[in-house]
């Protein structure tokens, strides 16, 4: 268990399942600022290197999301060379509508552990 401390090999879209970045997600949510790995069990933690509620599944299906995507690029798509203008309907947002929107999704975020224990 103890090697499991000192390295984890994680992808970028790992973190979306890994039980590290899910405890620090949590952490964050249910302190003020980021997560800090100083209030985590890392022990615990690091035992498992899924989310609580995640399987095999779940994280091939995760991981070959990548390669879908990754094709896509290359395969797929209209290719721009320029910039495309910016259309009428477009604007810039006050700050005001900024922090009601950040409030909003802090108040859902703030939910989520709730809602995956259910």
């Amino acid at each position: 268990m103890g090697s499991n401390l000192l390295f984890q090999f994680v992808t970028h879209e790992g973190t979306l399942y890994n039980a590290l970045g899910y405890a620090l997600a949590v952490d964050a949510l249910s302190h003020s600022g980021p997560g800090d790995s100083s209030r985590l069990d890392l022990t615990s933690v690091c035992a498992d290197y899924l989310a609580p509620g995640l399987d095999l599944g779940d994280f091939l299906v995760t991981e070959n999301s990548i390669l879908i995507a990754g094709i896509g690029l290359l395969v797929g798509g209209v290719r721009v060379t320029v910039e495309p203008a910016i259309k009428s309907k477009s604007r810039l947002y006050s700050m005001d509508e900024q922090r009601h929107s950040l409030t909003t999704l802090q108040a859902m975020l703030h939910k989520l552990p709730l809602l995956l224990q259910a």
